[in-house]
């Protein structure tokens, strides 16, 4: 009987080593695809934040160009002008500006190296937004068809500039040359303005009128392609924005409240900056750091660092736990001014973060600053908390830390 059931324990054996072993390969290709899927979102998360970095540098050259186009196209409306209001031509030094201001063309172009890295790697279906995929396309895409546009426009403005305009009206070597000094200078002959005293009614006045308004509407329109791809340029920035907030998944590392204790830096690195690059006016003593800042220096800022950070564990720290700060402070003689400030991973500390003014005294004080006074600031991803700003003084500034902490 017992040797009868054997074949049936070794088939119930060896169908729990089949299950164990297929279980075994689930589990392996689960956590295979798991390490997949996070590698393809980390890469994702990078080609985000490159479209977004290029994107703001499209927006800056967007706002440039514009703007310059502005300009000539204000020169080319007086240079026309003057026809109508003689006295104006005989400001020469005004006149010559706007023939300068006026010359050659404004030419927009684009950053698209991330773009094009993503397209030419072929994951451009890693970004999983269908609507999101279709505007980035639209994007480059109009990028491309404006490129042309303005091209051809650009080609027509030279054309009418130099057949037309400066070299039958204008001596263009009289303009330009006087720009020029030393071993480029050439010598050249006085401008001729009698051209602008001339009646506006004139066949020659009313071509070169003609020739000036032509141009100017060719820069209108580029201006006006320009304008509508900023547009769509911020609109797309906010777009990516939106949706890399969707898609990461690591979150950053609460903050530890206490930033100084006595005098000692707690999980913190002390970093200083200022104007001339002295960075010697900070010491730490037995149970308080002192600062003694030079007068007359520009700036100069404390900086408090997580150490997570400076091991570049991580990007940011998240103190939207806290709803104040407290620094106990003293002065060397009371009176002494200090800015408070926050930086995070979106600022770029050049002035324009928030600042809160605290007046010292010479005695210890211990003030507390309210973090909703820092609207602007995400306290989920600080860089640095806090920093005390320093600008110039008339005598050198001294004062004393003793703690520093967020509070509940």
């Amino acid at each position: 009987m017992a040797d009868n059931n054997k074949p049936i324990k070794y088939a119930r054996y060896a169908i729990g080593e089949i299950v164990l072993v297929v279980i075994g390969i689930l589990i392996a290709l689960q956590i295979n695809n798991w390490n997949e899927n996070r590698k393809d979102n980390n890469t994702q998360v990078v080609f985000i934040k490159g479209l977004i970095l290029n994107l703001d540098e499209d927006i800056v050259t967007l706002n440039s160009t514009i703007s310059a186009n502005v300009g000539k196209m204000e020169s080319i409306t007086y240079i026309s002008n003057l026809f109508y209001n003689q006295n104006d031509a005989d400001d020469q030094s005004r006149l010559n500006n706007h023939l300068i201001n006026m010359w050659g063309v404004e030419s927009y172009s684009n950053q698209n190296f991330v773009f094009d890295g993503i397209k030419s790697s072929g994951k451009l279906n890693l970004i999983e937004s269908d609507e999101l995929l279709f505007d980035i396309l639209s994007y480059y895409h109009t990028n491309n068809e404006i490129s042309r546009k303005q091209e051809m426009n650009n080609t027509n403005i030279n054309d009418a500039m130099f057949d037309r305009f400066f070299i039958n009206k204008i001596d263009l070597n009289a303009v330009v040359e006087p720009l020029f000094s030393g071993s480029l200078s050439t010598e050249h002959g006085s401008l001729d303005y009698s051209f602008f005293n001339q009646n506006s009614n004139t066949p020659e006045v009313k071509e070169f009128r003609n020739t000036l308004s032509g141009i100017k509407g060719l820069i209108a329109m580029n201006n006006g392609h320009l304008e509508m791809l900023r547009t769509e340029a911020l609109n797309l920035k906010s777009a990516l924005g939106l949706y890399l907030n969707s898609i990461v998944t690591e979150k950053a590392p609460i903050g530890k409240p206490d930033i100084i204790v006595n005098g000692k830096a707690n999980y913190h690195e002390i970093d200083l900056q200022d104007a001339a690059n002295l960075n010697n006016w900070l010491e730490v003593d037995s149970d308080k750091i002192n600062v003694t800042y030079p007068k007359d220096l520009d700036y100069g800022v404390i900086r408090f660092i997580d150490l997570k950070i400076k091991s570049r564990q991580t990007s940011g720290v998240d103190y939207s736990g806290y709803t104040s700060i407290t620094l106990e402070l003293k002065g060397e003689v009371g009176g002494e001014s200090v800015l408070i400030a926050f930086l995070d991973t979106d600022d770029f500390a050049d002035g324009s973060e928030i600042r809160v003014p605290l007046v010292l005294t010479d005695q210890w004080r211990t003030y507390e600053i309210g973090l909703d006074q820092f609207p602007k600031t995400n306290f989920k991803s600080l860089i640095e908390s806090p920093v005390i700003v320093l600008l110039r003084e008339s005598e050198n500034l001294s004062f004393s830390i003793n703690n520093i902490e967020f509070k509940k």
